[in-house]
């Protein structure tokens, strides 16, 4: 997001309209600052401090100081971080595995362009991982291959770190098999997000091809269908309809949702890619508002056969419970898009990268060896946890897994005393469908053996939990800290900085660490 130019503006009672329009501070549903550059709610009267700076959200530096380390005023789900558990009492852990990522667009956008230290309950380490691209292959023709690695815990040296990476095969699409129905939240807390929104969809367009179809829903006050089943080849039409779209009003998304769905299901192609594809900061004040309804209710359309794809848009009203509700339950990711780039990085790979799913109800299960260890804690996935009876259940929903994606889990270990580290620590086997055939498939690793050296893309990844463990100042954290995250990352530059994403996240640490010496 580019960096906007800071904007002086006198005591004028009549400039308050002016800054209503400039959007000054909207990020945060607040308009005028008063005397003493406390902020008020619009409506009510004020003087203007002709010494108070304004900025417009998503500056990257230069910001006044008022407005660092601001609180995040979004929404989440709570998550409780798992303890560790003893291997003799439970020696499997299961969870749901999903492609999901917009926990790490949504901490870096509040870190880097609103100088605000996330929630704690914003970094979800799982989503974390997924961001990252990683260098596992997979051969043949399997449909997703496991790579189990161990070695030491950077921040506790009696413990040990495990990497558990699941690669999926690289999906094609044949052209002509994509039905899409974009599904778009056009109400007023959206307005300052439709630039960025239509800009993605553009993008999204450019990959559709000649045959495939595309419908337009939008919801507000009401809902309303813009394009009903145009094929790709009427990019033009469909450009002019997606920029045409205009924000104002409530927001009735259960009736966009109803509506989406029913497109869907009007244009389904069999054996194609059916999906509706939703842009939503989450805020539904019409209809179902309730997260337990909102579940049930998406739950019931992945019945239908249709996927769900949720891009998280907006800043200081993002509902990341929504989100993560509609995704989990709806057969569906969630992506969070804050700026052009991240679009970019989500669309112009080609759409099977970005929609096409190659695991279905992916569920993993990892038994640890209790001669070996004597306690075990999965870092993240909190709310994605499964009982071991649901692994062996072939009717328990669970997260999908993306065309080319790389999914992590990372488990910390407590060695028994007279472990064996030439010795197998656990052993890790996935259960999941076939996205065309409904048939469930397995894959399996059984090997997982300590080793003191460690590949760059487990250091990376040790990196990344790190930094989710001193974010959310975890009682498990031991030795972790902001300046050991750059020393060890500074350690292997040479690798990591050939790699854009890497590069950025280093970045990211820096600044988290100048927002943290702020003392506020």
């Amino acid at each position: 997001m580019e960096k906007n130019n800071i904007k002086k503006l006198g005591v004028k009672l009549f400039l308050a309209p002016f800054l209503i329009a400039l959007g000054a501070c909207n990020a945060y549903g607040k308009n005028y600052v008063d005397e003493n550059c406390d902020w008020f709610e619009p409506g009510m009267a004020a003087d203007v401090d002709e010494n108070c700076d304004w900025f417009e959200p998503g500056m990257a530096a230069d910001v006044d100081e008022y407005f660092i380390g601001r609180e995040d005023t979004n929404s989440y789900k709570e998550i409780k971080e798992k303890d560790f558990i003893k291997t003799s009492e439970n020696d499997k852990s299961t969870f749901s595995l999903c492609s999901t990522t917009s926990a790490y667009t949504n901490i870096r956008n509040m870190v880097m362009n609103y100088n605000m230290i996330p929630d704690k309950n914003a970094i979800k380490i799982e989503q974390m991982l997924n961001y990252f691209r990683y260098s596992y292959q997979v051969n043949g023709d399997d449909d997703l291959l496991i790579f189990n690695e161990v070695s030491d815990c950077p921040w506790n040296s009696n413990h040990k770190l495990a990497s558990i990476a699941v690669k999926a095969k690289e999906a094609k699409i044949e052209e002509g098999s994509c039905n899409f129905v974009f599904l778009i939240d056009v109400s007023g807390s959206m307005s300052e997000e439709m630039a960025l929104i239509k800009k993605s969809f553009n993008m999204l367009l450019r990959n559709i091809s000649d045959n495939d179809r595309i419908s337009i829903v939008t919801y507000a006050n009401r809902t309303e269908t813009v394009l009903d089943g145009a094929s790709g080849d009427q990019k033009d039409l469909i450009k002019q309809k997606v920029d045409g779209l205009m924000a104002s009003g409530g927001t009735y998304g259960q009736g966009g949702i109803q509506r989406a769905y029913e497109i869907a299901n009007k244009h389904f192609i069999e054996g194609g890619n059916n999906r509706v594809i939703l842009a939503t900061d989450g805020d539904f004040n019409i209809g179902i508002s309730n997260q337990n309804e909102l579940e049930g209710f998406i739950a019931s359309k992945r019945e239908t056969g249709v996927y769900l794809t949720v891009l998280g848009y907006g800043m200081g009203n993002y509902h990341d419970n929504t989100a993560e509700t509609l995704a989990r339950n709806g057969n569906g990711n969630a992506f969070y898009i804050d700026n052009e780039s991240t679009a970019e990085r989500l669309f112009e790979q080609g759409i099977s990268s970005t929609f096409e799913v190659v695991a279905k109800d992916t569920k993993t299960q990892v038994v640890f060896n209790a001669n070996q260890v004597e306690s075990y804690r999965l870092l993240g996935y909190e709310n994605s946890m499964l009982t071991d009876k649901d692994f062996h259940n072939t009717e328990k929903d669970a997260g999908e897994v993306l065309s080319g994606d790389v999914t992590v889990a990372m488990y910390e270990i407590i060695p028994t005393q007279d472990v064996d580290l030439t010795d197998n620590l656990f052993t890790s086997e996935i259960h999941f469908k076939d996205p065309s055939t409904n048939e469930d498939k397995v894959v399996k690793n059984e090997v997982a053996i300590y080793s003191d050296s460690q590949s760059d893309d487990f250091v990376f990844q040790s990196l990344v939990v790190e930094y989710g463990l001193v974010l959310r100042t975890s009682e498990y954290k031991g030795n972790s800290s902001l300046d050991h995250i750059i020393s060890r990352y500074e350690n292997k530059a040479q690798t990591f900085n050939t790699d854009f994403d890497r590069e950025e996240f280093y970045s990211l640490v820096k600044k988290t660490i100048g927002l943290q010496n702020q003392n506020y």
